[in-house]
């Protein structure tokens, strides 16, 4: 009886755990994309992962390390909408899964996800043809409404519309010509990974600091100060970029720039002026000489009233991001109440 005691309980020791930890294996996916996912532009994406175990260890825990769009956590499900601004774009894509029995031990499904090009589509119908040529030729010569986007219709692309643009449509469609157009994102870049250091200069208190800017996420900054950190949201819809938590947005550009543009966004009772006043070239700067710099003035009212307190000039770069600020308590003055200046940069 004692050898049969010492037999079973060798046997427990031994024999492999189905339904506990101690020999299970991670989960893997059994449907990783291969290599690439190509999607319209104008198309809702869904994409149903899947992922198993040798001992079926449930749930299965989803994450998106990289790239764009939400997964289910426990579903595996993805979903993507993209926007017409990230026609062209492609994204490196990381999705992982684990289970609740190795809730750390990710495994990785890496693709990339290549989004069509809207080149071309200059009356925003999703398609490129003789009506697009149409269109650019009645706003040059016709006064009809502009191009519902300025980057697919500059096709050269030389940050102009012009009868070239036409030009390089019509041989694109008969003959064999290319269309290469530039994407807002050329503009404003954001990228995980790049990232922004400014100097900081309080006027009132006396304080210098540094802030640290970051693209933490998928159209997520992180703004890391001295004593806290405070996560902004990016959104990118159309022509028009929106940075920050709060309605109105901290900020918000208009692409592509030019000299007395101006926008503004509105809440209840709450108005915010931007006016691009100024193209000019900056050499004050720890980063060096920086050519086409855009100065963007930027005032507040409220119920009709100005606010001081929100007054603000902002020099912004394409394809490089905002290189100084500087916001006044009152009206403007000399010396401004609070100062950045860029002092390091990876955003190219």
């Amino acid at each position: 009886m004692k050898k049969v005691t010492l037999l079973l309980l060798w046997l427990l020791l031994n024999m492999p755990c189905i339904y506990g930890t101690s020999l299970d294996e991670p989960a893997y996916f059994t449907n990783c994309p291969v290599l690439s996912i190509h999607l319209l532009h104008d198309q809702d994406f869904y994409y149903d992962f899947d992922a198993t175990d040798p001992y079926g260890d449930l749930p299965y825990n989803f994450m998106i390390f990289a790239g764009p769009g939400t997964a289910g956590e426990h579903t595996g499900i993805w979903i993507f909408d993209p926007d017409i601004s990230e026609a062209g774009e492609v994204f490196a894509m990381t999705i992982g899964v684990a289970t609740a029995s190795h809730p750390y031990d990710y495994i990785l499904c890496e693709f990339t996800l290549e989004i069509e090009s809207a080149c071309g589509d200059v009356n925003g119908d999703m398609k490129l043809n003789i009506l697009d040529v149409v269109r650019l030729i009645n706003y040059f010569y016709k006064g009809a409404d502009p191009p519902f986007h300025f980057y697919h219709a500059d096709v050269n692309p030389d940050g102009n519309l012009n009868i070239l643009d036409v030009t390089r449509i019509i041989d694109y469609l008969y003959k064999t010509g290319e269309l290469n157009c530039r994407n807002i994102k050329d503009d404003f870049p954001l990228t995980k990974g790049y990232y922004w250091k400014y100097d900081r200069y309080l006027t009132g208190s006396d304080i210098y600091d540094t802030v640290l800017v970051t693209v933490s996420d998928y159209n997520e900054l992180t703004y890391i100060y001295s004593d806290s950190s405070v996560e902004k949201n990016v959104d990118i819809i159309n022509e028009m970029v929106y940075v920050g938590n709060y309605t109105p947005m901290e900020f918000v550009y208009d692409f592509p720039m030019r000299v007395n543009n101006g926008w503004t966004v509105e809440d209840t009772g709450y108005i915010i002026y931007d006016s691009v006043v100024s193209v000019e070239a900056i050499g004050d700067l720890p980063v060096g000489y920086l050519e086409d710099v855009y100065q963007i003035q930027q005032s507040s009212t409220a119920d009709g009233i100005e606010i001081y307190d929100t007054y603000k000039v902002i020099w912004f770069t394409p394809g490089v991001g905002m290189v100084k600020l500087y916001v006044w308590n009152g009206e403007p003055t000399i010396t401004p109440d609070e100062t950045w200046r860029l002092i390091e940069y990876n955003a190219k």
